[in-house]
Formats: C-alpha cells, sequence, structure tokens
C-alpha cells in the first residue's frame, strides 16, 4: 500500500488532480499499487464495461473500474503486451491492447 501524500505527489507531477471523475479508482489505487512503483501517464476515460481509470506504471498497466459493490481491475505486464494501437479523432482517441494468451 501505498502513502496517500505519495500517491498525490506522483499524480501532481504528470499534471493531474481528480476532484470528481476517477476519485474512487485513485483511492482504490492507492491500495494496489506496489511500494516503490511509479506512475508514468494515467487517463480517466470510457472503455466497453463502463469507465475507469487507465494507470501506467514502471511495471505494469493497470485498467481500475470501482463500482458500488465491486472492483473490476485488469493488470497487464509489459511482458504481456503484444501491441498496442491508437486511434485519435476529433474529440477521442482509441487505445487497443493486444495481449498474449
Amino acid at each position: 500500500m501505498v502513502a496517500k501524500k505519495s500517491l498525490n505527489s506522483q499524480l501532481s507531477s504528470i499534471g493531474l488532480h481528480f476532484r470528481f471523475f476517477g476519485r474512487r479508482e485513485v483511492k482504490e489505487l492507492q491500495r494496489i499499487l506496489r511500494f516503490g512503483e511509479n506512475i508514468y501517464q494515467c487517463a480517466f476515460g470510457y472503455y466497453h464495461g463502463g469507465s475507469g481509470l487507465l494507470v501506467v506504471t514502471d511495471q505494469r498497466i493497470l485498467l481500475l473500474d470501482k463500482r458500488t459493490f465491486y472492483l473490476n481491475l485488469e493488470e497487464f505486464s509489459y511482458k504481456n503486451v503484444k501491441n498496442i494501437d491508437i486511434d485519435f479523432k476529433t474529440m477521442q482517441a482509441t487505445l487497443t491492447l493486444s495481449c498474449l494468451d
């Protein structure tokens, strides 16, 4: 478990401040991050299962979706990622992550 102050300083260093959307996911992220794990980038958005927080760290890629009664957590190791495709459009972007079986 990472300290709240450490998590907030990491998010602030990449220019992110979650005031409304993504607050529940950030609270869960504090419990999920490993000691010494650093956040490279973070984005809140929508995917086929709902809305969630995509977090890229130095060790793995996380997709967190915190709902009222459950937490949907997808974890991808870098060694299992086969391909990443990004399609930018006017007001949105699509990220496709292909992993090995």
